[in-house]
């Protein structure tokens, strides 16, 4: 069974420009999480609130770091996730385009 995030907004510190550190910007999540079902369920709400905490709190230089780091967060939290697919993009830093990072695991 495969749970999704998409399109998650998230208002976050994450960039290594001098402006990035200071302000805030808009961070775009896409995941997929996959699972074993067997009458259970993945709890779609907690992961999305790990996701925007660990963003936020966090404070991230690179976009890569940030995604190593979820993904390793995702795992100690939820051992039932076989799978783990995300994006993280930043929507405003380039006028005709979307920018952002993509990593897969299988667990």
């Amino acid at each position: 069974m495969t749970l999704l995030i998409e399109h998650l907004k998230v208002e976050a510190i994450i960039g290594i420009l001098p402006e990035e550190r200071e302000k805030a910007q808009t961070i775009l999540v896409d995941g997929s999480f996959s699972y074993v079902f067997a009458g259970n369920y993945l709890d779609y709400v907690a992961i999305k609130e790990l996701i925007t905490q660990h963003l936020i709190n966090e404070r991230f230089g690179l976009l890569e770091e940030a995604l190593v780091s979820l993904h390793r967060e995702l795992k100690e939290s939820f051992e039932e996730l076989t799978e783990v697919n995300l994006t993280l993009k930043k929507p405003d830093i380039l006028r005709d385009c979307l920018v952002g990072v993509s990593l897969s695991k299988h667990y």
